[in-house]
């Protein structure tokens, strides 16, 4: 099927708003999201970043990888069932990219930025060095996370410098 005879404008109007964020965020940069946790914290930071813009998207949660959105992880499997991305690589289908085309028309500043600059920033990261910064950064989210016991192991119990966030992980 050619994209001449799908309307996609029209599939784009009949998403939700997160999914048609997730399907920007996945192929915002070109580059492929690394795992759903690199897309969680991606959202999650973009949320934080723009809570105006995000009101009411995503509920993040305390979870054992950190900030956690069960809607997130619906949007994938609903948008995956669709054959516009393929998990668990979360690669955009031809069909997805003809999807992300439409989308990407529709976005604007800061939300471009701010979702291309949190890719570029988690992409950057081993999921160790990203959950470091999460937790220390943001500490309530450390709660019900794998990584509390080692943190607390490693720092007595006390927060860790914000400065030694990401060498924590490079040096243990």
């Amino acid at each position: 099927m050619t994209g001449l005879c799908v309307d996609y404008s029209q599939k784009v109007r009949n998403m939700d708003a997160s999914q048609r964020i997730i399907i920007y965020c996945l192929g915002a940069s070109g580059k492929p999201v690394g795992s759903d946790v690199d897309l969680q914290k991606i959202l999650f930071l973009s949320s934080i970043a723009l809570p105006e813009l995000f009101d009411g998207v995503f509920t993040f949660q305390q979870y054992r990888k950190g900030p956690y959105s069960e809607r997130i992880d619906e949007d994938v499997a609903v948008i995956s069932n669709s054959g516009y991305v393929s998990c668990p690589d979360l690669r955009l289908s031809d069909e997805g990219e003809e999807i992300y085309k439409e989308i990407e028309k529709r976005v604007k500043e800061p939300l471009k930025s701010t979702i291309l600059d949190n890719k570029e920033f988690v992409s950057g990261l081993t999921e160790e060095e990203l959950l470091t910064f999460i937790y220390v950064i943001f500490p309530k989210y450390i709660v019900n996370s794998s990584f509390a016991r080692l943190i607390r192991y490693f720092t007595s119990g006390r927060p860790i410098p914000k400065i030694l966030a990401i060498s924590f992980c490079r040096t243990s």
